[in-house]
């Protein structure tokens, strides 16, 4: 919900209107970012600046008590995600 006011925010400062587009960066594959640039160029011409709004952590404690399935989607969201 903050995405929203953010992008309401620059519309009521008389700025282009952004995009939002979601995307499941946990899911996502490489095919999925090519076809968003892809529409990106088509629709925008160009991109000024990118939002990332994406973060995956769901417990505070130590590294060695990190399930691994939690652990792997942590990392792929927060690192390996463009």
């Amino acid at each position: 919900r903050k995405l929203e006011g953010v992008y309401d925010e620059i519309v009521d400062s008389g700025y282009k209107e952004p995009v939002i587009h979601p995307m499941d960066l946990l899911t996502a594959k490489g095919r999925d970012y090519q076809d968003f640039a892809q529409r990106l160029k088509e629709n925008l011409g160009r991109l000024d600046g990118v939002l990332h709004n994406a973060a995956e952590l769901d417990i505070l404690t130590p590294i060695q008590y990190y399930d691994e399935d939690l652990w792997e989607s942590a990392m792929k969201v927060n690192m390996t995600a463009p």
